[in-house]
């Protein structure tokens, strides 16, 4: 049954077009707000306004935790171009980098269980099959480029 309903969403989906940025990674789009998903997944008013919430809380979070890494990301192209190379240092400010690209992931993941609890499990499997077909299509135009005219 779930099968079916899926079959019948996914041409829509196609033929409407949906646009690149639904096939984005879930967790940096407002994937909801495209006509196409949000009808696939009827999503209700009080959903879309909660994803919209949660989303923007994240985005705010995900800029400082970006500004964060990209410091340390500095730190350490600093310290590797420094004339006398100090082996631990670079280790040391190694780990902070990894450190705070953990903290962007856990933020990204956050918000992906934040919309998996708003939405449920069921609609939730239906977005993942709709992001698993546009990056498909997705990769599959780019293995075979649109024909030229002649």
């Amino acid at each position: 049954m779930k099968l079916q309903r899926l079959l019948m969403v996914l041409p829509l989906l196609l033929i409407l077009g949906v646009t690149d940025g639904a096939a984005q990674s879930l967790e940096q789009s407002r994937w909801w707000q495209s006509i196409d998903i949000g009808a696939a997944l009827q999503l209700t008013p009080e959903e879309i306004a909660q994803l919209n919430n949660a989303f923007d809380a994240t985005q705010l979070r995900m800029i400082e935790l970006q500004g964060n890494r990209d410091i340390e990301e500095a730190k350490l192209r600093a310290l590797l171009e420094r004339p006398e190379l100090d082996e631990n240092g670079v280790y040391a400010q190694h780990h902070k980098v990894r450190e705070a690209r953990n903290l962007v992931a856990e933020e990204r993941l956050s918000f992906l269980i934040t919309a998996r609890k708003l939405i449920g499990r069921d609609r939730f499997l239906k977005l993942l099959d709709i992001r698993d077909l546009l990056r498909r299509n997705r990769h599959q135009d780019k293995i075979e480029p649109a024909k030229q005219p002649q």
